[in-house]
């Protein structure tokens, strides 16, 4: 009876002190997120330069993390800077008149006649759309140029954010395999068992970062090109919306260049109208069919009913984080269920 309470007891001890850890580390989660998502991603790199550098662990953690910030943390800087840049710019061309949306709108119906007359039979008044239109575009511009004030504020934060996952990520580089061993000897469940788990886990949040960001990078990249080719004000802007557009299923990056081509037809643009429908249907179109399961894997890669639901819940619970948090537990869900069912259909057999 009393070694049976204690072991309780002891049980319950255990679940608080590790719970009230858990919440003592909850400002700090996306640090302590990322950078398990970096030495996941980096990991093999990481052994590498240890076996050139000699089995010098600590060295080999230090270049990795330099390559970390060249290969990531640069890229992402710069971006970031010229997209607050672009989207300052476009609040005063809607301030200053250079961008008239209600002009925009007034070519459309010219072309397309039937527009007008079926937003009055939708109830909508059509006297002061122009209006309407040119006061949401300020108003969307004007929130992102907050935005990008707001992002600015917070810089120290994000600075210090960064700073503790290099330094974390310093140590899982470098400590990795002791704390797999460790953490391996904590959780109760038979070698085998934890060996496929773990195995699963690292390459399941690798390829899906690998097939998701990679993917996502150069499809707004390819936006982003043939918008400043064809002279699309905001070039780099759209690029960035079309290649987080594109990791969503269902929605990706023709959300923005359709519109934009249905435009250039409509105002008369035939040649740049081609060009962009050829180039987003051909080029941007068939490059999530082609790199995806390459980057990914068809043995790892999820449904897309299951990808859209897992990153709009990821992204209501964890913010922007749910674009990969999300992927990756749903990628995680199937598969220990896919063990469970597996070990379990042996247990029938047997």
């Amino acid at each position: 009876m009393q070694p049976t309470l204690e072991n309780r007891f002891f049980l319950l001890l255990l679940a608080t002190i590790s719970i009230a850890f858990m919440l003592l580390l909850m400002p700090f989660w996306g640090a302590i997120f990322w950078s398990i998502a970096v030495s996941i991603l980096f990991y093999p790199l990481y052994q590498w330069i240890e076996d050139k550098t000699g089995g010098r662990s600590s060295l080999a953690a230090v270049i990795t993390l330099l390559c970390c910030v060249l290969i990531i943390l640069l890229p992402l800087t710069l971006v970031s800077l010229q997209i607050f840049q672009q989207a300052a710019s476009l609040y005063e061309a809607f301030e200053e008149g250079e961008i008239k949306p209600a002009d925009i709108y007034e070519n459309v119906s010219q072309a397309l006649p039937f527009i007008p007359d079926m937003l009055q039979q939708m109830g909508i008044n059509i006297d002061n759309i122009g209006e309407n239109i040119a006061s949401a575009a300020s108003a969307s511009s004007q929130y992102l140029a907050e935005e990008a004030f707001k992002f600015g504020r917070g810089t120290m934060n994000l600075i210090i954010s960064i700073l503790l996952m290099l330094y974390l990520t310093f140590f899982l580089l470098r400590d990795g395999k002791w704390l797999a061993d460790l953490i391996s000897k904590a959780i109760p469940l038979e070698k085998k068992r934890e060996d496929n788990l773990s195995s699963r886990f690292v390459n399941v949040t690798r390829a899906t970062i690998k097939g998701s960001v990679i993917v996502a990078v150069i499809e707004g990249a390819l936006g982003g090109f043939i918008f400043a080719i064809l002279g699309i004000p905001g070039a780099f802007l759209w690029g960035v919306v079309m290649g987080l557009l594109s990791l969503v299923p269902a929605i990706g990056a023709f959300l923005i260049w359709v519109p934009v081509a249905i435009y250039l037809f409509v105002t008369g643009d035939w040649g740049k109208g081609l060009i962009l429908t050829v180039f987003g249907t051909v080029v941007i179109g068939l490059t999530d069919n082609i790199l995806r399961p390459i980057l990914v894997g068809r043995n790892i890669r999820l449904p897309d009913y299951l990808v859209l639901f897992s990153i709009l819940g990821g992204i209501v619970i964890f913010g922007v984080h749910g674009l990969v948090i999300g992927p990756i537990l749903a990628a995680l869900f199937v598969t220990i269920w896919g063990i469970f069912m597996k070990d379990f259909d042996k247990n029938e057999k047997a």
